[in-house]
């Protein structure tokens, strides 16, 4: 299966380099800063550290899609303003690195199966 495949073959640190490469410095320093709130046992599947705190919101983005995906959060559904803006985040976040978005919650959706 290709797709079970391809998620063999994410190797994380791999791909958020790819990512930021193709991103470049301009638009990462232009990223939105208003990011998904991450349960802290979930935070591990994609972790923000020191040297990819820049894209962040590509990190907890696609998390925070799989965690709603299998009902184990779903705060991105609130109805607050706040949480819109995040919403907005989200779709901005699959537009400018829908390559890498796609992957990321593949990835989260099997590290959240087992």
């Amino acid at each position: 299966n290709r797709v079970t495949q391809s998620i063999d073959n994410f190797h994380l640190n791999t791909e958020t380099t790819k990512m930021r490469k193709y991103l470049g410095e301009k638009v990462i320093n232009e990223l939105p800063e208003i990011c998904p709130k991450i349960p802290e046992k979930y935070k591990p599947i994609l972790p923000v550290r020191y040297d990819t705190r820049l894209v962040k919101i590509l990190l907890k983005a696609p998390l925070a899609v799989a965690l709603s995906i299998t009902g184990k959060d779903e705060s991105i559904w609130k109805n607050d303003e706040q949480t819109e803006t995040i919403r907005r985040n989200i779709q901005y976040c699959q537009w400018i690195a829908p390559d890498w978005y796609g992957k990321a919650i593949l990835y989260c959706l099997t590290k959240l199966k087992k």
